[in-house]
């Protein structure tokens, strides 16, 4: 027999897809039993117990005679080449699986550093948030006691406006005064020659007045 090339494997028959398959026939589950650590004894009823009656299994649940027909027209060298296609395209689907399992880890880690590096972004953020708040606060304290200061001095300018009225008040009356005082003095500067005047005539007088009754 010569190597079957991959047409005439395409024209092989198909095998049937009407197997009936019991369920719960094996043990464990492939999620049950890990394949990294498969069970070195056991009584045979989980596929990866080392005793487990694999051919057993297949007359059981792979017993159509159409199965059988199928294998025989197929014949041997045919199986084989088949086997070894099948062989090699679960290493390919197994290497690509690989390479896919490979590429989604990549990623991942990108993933992962870029939500690490988003974490401390988000972190430095809520830190300068906070010292934002604090300054903040810090500001509206600050413009509260700025703003009863600026009430205590618009208080006190109003006090302070209220003192200069009154001294202006003073002063005004104070200038009526010495205006008054001065009017006066002049008065009394014009009178003084007048007294004058009349007081050195009287004094005369009496002097005359003493001479004549000396004479006398």
């Amino acid at each position: 027999m010569g190597r079957m090339d991959s047409k005439s494997v395409k024209d092989l028959p198909e095998r049937p897809s009407y197997r009936k398959r019991k369920a719960g026939y094996v043990g464990k589950s492939l999620q049950e039993t890990s394949s990294a650590t498969p069970a070195k004894t056991g009584d045979g009823t989980s596929i990866w117990d080392d005793n487990f009656p694999f051919g057993d299994f297949v007359d059981k649940h792979f017993n159509m005679k159409t199965d059988y027909s199928a294998f025989e027209a197929w014949e041997l060298e045919n199986c084989a080449q088949v086997m070894l296609e099948n062989s090699v395209q679960s290493v390919v689907f197994v290497r690509c699986m690989g390479k896919k399992v490979c590429d989604l880890e990549k990623k991942n880690k990108a993933y992962v550093e870029e939500n690490t590096e988003l974490r401390n972004k988000l972190s430095e953020s809520e830190k300068n948030v906070d010292k934002l708040e604090k300054n903040l606060e810090e500001l509206s304290l600050e413009k509260s006691r700025s703003m009863v200061k600026e009430e205590d001095l618009a208080e006190e300018n109003s006090k302070m406006k209220i003192k200069l009225l009154i001294k202006e008040d003073m002063i005004d009356k104070l200038k009526g005064v010495i205006e008054d005082l001065k009017a006066e003095i002049e008065e009394v500067k014009a009178e003084i020659p007048v007294q004058y005047n009349a007081g050195f005539d009287k004094a005369v007088k009496q002097i005359l007045v003493s001479i004549s009754e000396l004479k006398h």
